[in-house]
């Protein structure tokens, strides 16, 4: 579960700071999961789960990638089904207490979450399709383990800002282009055009009229998200 928050910057010059956060247990710091019942729908059984953890069912909730990997079979002798769920942190009410939201930062083969930092490399491997696995250097298995979910969450997510609108599922009911580049060039670790990033993302928002930002030197307009099922920015 990544979540976007926004921290108003103190100087009205420059744009409010966005941070990436990750929901995370408190005590050993392992992302929230479930032993799911095959016979019932296993992404509303996640929904659930999560939603009773942060008060909001709200969110984008998304199937990832099925992770198998032999070497893991003896932390719970089972498959498990990566999903990636994305929210504003102003959706959310109330966070349950065994769990926290960590700043998380994945740039040039560098994970960190919080105040520890891990490194990963890619490994690529060509048959009938390119296939992706990820090695950390965790001193254990089940940390091990939740960085390479992580990474297989967040490479999907890379993915996905680049021809879809799943940027805008982390935006609040109200935002400004501006900060959705910001969001963006966090997530896919390089910067863009302004200009052109906003000619790609402006048919998914809806301007509100006679309303704009009174931050900085020139107010921004605000926009509202516009869902086009099927749509894409390619």
């Amino acid at each position: 579960m990544l979540v976007l928050e926004t921290t108003q910057n103190p100087d009205i010059r420059k744009n409010d700071i966005q941070n990436i956060k990750i929901l995370l247990r408190r005590d050993r710091h392992e992302i929230p999961s479930v032993v799911a019942d095959a016979s019932d729908n296993i992404k509303e059984q996640i929904r659930h789960r999560i939603s009773g953890i942060i008060g909001a069912d709200s969110f984008a909730l998304e199937q990832v990638y099925a992770l198998g990997d032999k070497k893991y079979l003896g932390v719970n002798g089972k498959v498990d089904i990566i999903h990636l769920g994305l929210i504003n942190r102003d959706r959310i009410s109330q966070i349950d207490s065994d769990y926290e939201l960590v700043n998380i930062s994945i740039q040039n083969n560098e994970i960190k979450i919080g105040g520890d930092v891990y490194k990963y490399r890619t490994n690529e491997k060509i048959a009938y399709a390119v296939e992706y696995s990820f090695e950390t250097n965790a001193s254990d298995i089940d940390t091990d383990k939740t960085l390479v979910e992580i990474l297989c969450a967040w490479k999907h997510l890379r993915n996905r800002v680049e021809y879809t609108d799943t940027i805008l599922k982390f935006m609040p009911n109200e935002f400004t282009l501006e900060t959705t580049r910001q969001v963006y060039e966090i997530i896919s670790g390089r910067h863009v055009d302004k200009s052109n990033f906003h000619k790609k993302i402006i048919k998914y928002c809806t301007e509100i009229p006679n309303k704009t930002t009174c931050r900085g030197h020139r107010p921004g307009k605000i926009y509202t998200y516009n869902a086009k099922t099927g749509d894409s920015w390619l």
